[in-house]
């Protein structure tokens, strides 16, 4: 939610330029609050010299530290926790010396760590505060100053002398940034707004308004380079625009020449976020926190279980017409067993919700919000809800969609801990399509789901007796046991010839593999259009409905620059020397206990999964899943088995034990990020038989 500021000073200027929302996804998405404090660096009675202003993405940066960093590369100052306003403040330490790189950076509990950069070029005078702003634009002039493209890096290429921050380059950068952005800032009424030292608040316009309507992703592709993209959030004002590409140290002519057309396209003031979305948005977040604030005696009658049996007027009032009976998403009420379960449960009282930004808007004009919730527990988890404005506040509608469905980036490191077979670990990025099987009585109510692609091409998935979700089929006609779609994969080992698409038959890889250029261009907010068919009447298109993905996959470089939770080196040799002569492991007669590690900068496991089949001779295979939710803290947990339809015979009875002739084929550990995407270590032990 972010703020505007006053508009006095010119964009040109470089000690003014405002930052604008930048996600960098080594860290991952942009979102801030703001209310200041000082770590003091002088321990005299000279007057203090400090630095002051705002940390917002469009969202005050909440929870972030300010750290500022000086010409020796060394850390000079550090502030408060940027409270709901977005200010912060600081004293620099007495010897601080110009120039100063800012980083604002906040780590959540599932290890993502979110970053906003700023420069300036000279020192405050004793006794007086400069003002600095950080922001995903700053972020954007830091990228552009850093030799390597990396702007958490800028402060120790200053120190070492590799980088230049003065006057001059600062200048020269600001003027960049002002092209690349110019159709923004024109639709915005910007141009003359400087966003390092221009002064703004986060209450949803002028400036702050343009944030929330932005988003910037700048995605390290190793360690002397990064993808950068800048765009317009998707609104109800017309089709999307073609958002900027570069290579964050392309020279800006060729920047200029390879997105004309995006440059020169003007952008329409309808498409910008809504006036005043910021505010309204964290006061849905703080209603809901109230709600769940409330003693569950509070919030619904004794035994409730249905949306008519919450009482809690503070409950209530969050839903379209004070009623949650109005809501409805991927066709689920709210309920016990449905959406905003949590209302139902004495375990989520004290969930607090917070973070809250603007995704991007609906065709009716209904707003998608991101946002983050932490238990009690400190389990921490991200999610986007669908709101529509009602008089003077936003209120919970959902998406309105009778069916599942969903489609997310996905990112993949395959591992073959069996048979010997770890020359042909590999990476590949994906998008997931969701959609749930659905059953009635254990019989699922999907023939079929059709989904058009935003690459021009139409994919088909469906149930299967052993699947919790449903699976693509083929380009043969067979049903596989996955839901993602590969675009790009590449072995790990250089060494190793060929394509995993030719080898990992089994499963569904896009045809052609996308180039990395290709996998880059695909709109961040891309459109997906699912068609459902169900199995009672196959022939009749029963419903459409189309889902918006809220970042694009990464690159193979992109990807493999991030790291991965995994298993531990003693459960790998474990697989290895379990496994049948078919690399598969047999199931016991109990659950699967696993465990795992999240190394440094990694996000640690929100849900693990098991895949296996089951084998009786004389029967066709039965490929089967079962999975559990563990919390981001967790370093351990248990897959029960569990029964999907009335045709799945893979557990001994109805469960958690698993029944004879089952074995495991893989095993994987999933994470998400606060933009939404999928990351995964996925364990498979299986025979690859390569060719």
């Amino acid at each position: 939610m972010q703020q505007r500021s006053s508009t006095t000073a010119s964009f040109r200027q470089p000690r003014r330029l405002r930052q604008f929302a930048i996600t960098l996804v080594a860290a991952a998405t942009l979102t801030a609050c703001g209310g200041g404090g000082d770590s003091g660096g002088s321990t005299n009675t000279r007057p203090a010299r400090k630095f002051g202003g705002v940390a917002a993405t469009g969202a005050p940066f909440t929870e972030s530290v300010v750290r500022i960093y000086d010409r020796s590369g060394g850390l000079v100052g550090t502030s408060a926790p940027v409270g709901s306003d977005g200010q912060w403040e600081l004293t620099l330490s007495e010897t601080a010396q110009a120039p100063f790189v800012a980083v604002a950076s906040r780590t959540e509990a599932t290890g993502e760590t979110q970053t906003l950069v700023s420069v300036f070029d000279t020192a405050p005078a004793a006794g007086t505060t400069t003002r600095l702003n950080l922001s995903p634009v700053t972020t954007l002039v830091a990228t552009r100053l850093s030799p390597s493209g990396q702007p958490l890096a800028l402060a120790g290429e200053v120190g070492s002398g590799a980088a230049t921050v003065d006057t001059q380059s600062i200048s020269d950068k600001l003027a960049e940034v002002r092209t690349l952005l110019a159709p923004y800032l024109t639709a915005a009424g910007q141009t003359t707004f400087d966003p390092i030292r221009g002064v703004f608040v986060v209450d949803g316009t002028g400036f702050d308004q343009l944030l929330d309507s932005l988003y910037v992703t700048i995605t390290p592709t190793g360690t002397t380079g990064a993808n950068v993209e800048v765009g317009l959030r998707a609104s109800a004002a017309g089709a999307a625009l073609t958002p900027v590409r570069f290579g964050s140290t392309q020279p800006l002519p060729d920047i200029v020449a390879a997105n004309s057309t995006a440059l020169n396209t003007p952008v329409d003031p309808a498409a910008l976020a809504p006036s005043g979305t910021a505010p309204l948005i964290s006061d849905l977040m703080a209603r809901i926190t109230a709600c769940y604030a409330l003693p569950l005696s509070q919030r619904i009658a004794t035994g409730g279980t249905t949306a008519a049996q919450i009482t809690a007027p503070a409950c209530r009032s969050l839903f379209v017409g004070d009623d949650p009976g109005t809501y409805l998403s991927q066709g689920n009420v709210v309920s016990a067993t449905g959406s905003f379960s949590g209302i139902f449960s004495n375990g989520a009282t004290g969930l607090v919700f917070s973070q809250g930004t603007y995704e991007f808007a609906r065709n009716n004009g209904d707003l998608v919000v991101g946002y983050r919730s932490v238990a009690t527990s400190g389990n921490t988890t991200y999610d986007s809800l669908v709101v529509r404005r009602e008089g003077a506040a936003l209120k919970l509608i959902g998406n309105q969609y009778a069916y599942s469905g969903g489609v997310a980036a996905y990112h993949q490191y395959r591992v073959f801990p069996t048979l010997g077979q770890s020359d042909f670990n590999y990476y590949s990025s994906a998008y997931n399509l969701q959609v749930n099987n659905t059953t009635v009585n254990g019989v699922p109510i999907f023939d079929r789901v059709e989904v058009q692609t935003p690459f021009g091409t139409t994919l088909t998935l469906r149930p299967s007796a052993g699947g919790a979700a449903l699976n693509l089929v083929r380009a043969n006609g067979t049903l596989s046991g996955t839901s993602l779609l590969r675009v790009a994969s590449a072995y790990e080992s250089a060494a190793t010839p060929g394509s995993p698409s030719t080898l990992d038959t089994g499963l569904v890889f896009a045809s052609p593999q996308l180039t990395e250029a290709e996998v880059a261009a695909i709109p961040a907010q891309s459109v997906w259009r699912f068609r459902y068919y169900l199995a009672s009447d196959p022939a009749t298109l029963a419903a459409e409905q189309a889902y918006r993905t809220r970042s694009r996959a990464l690159t193979l470089a992109e990807f493999r620059a991030r790291p991965l939770a995994r298993l531990p080196v003693s459960a790998l040799a474990t697989m290895a020397s379990t496994a049948l002569s078919t690399g598969v492991l047999p199931l016991g007669a109990g659950p699967v206990a696993v465990s795992w590690e999240v190394p440094a900068g990694a996000l640690p496991p929100v849900n693990i999964t098991l895949f296996g089949v089951r084998v009786v001779t004389g029967t066709p295979n039965q490929s089967f899943n079962d999975g559990a939710t563990v919390s981001s803290v967790a370093r351990s947990g248990v897959i029960n088995c569990s029964v999907a339809t009335v045709n799945d015979l893979h557990c001994n009875g109805t469960g958690p034990s698993f029944g004879t002739n089952t074995y495991q084929t893989g095993l994987h550990l999933y994470s998400t990020d606060s933009a939404g995407r999928a990351f995964n270590a996925h364990y498979a032990t299986y025979d690859l038989t390569p060719p």
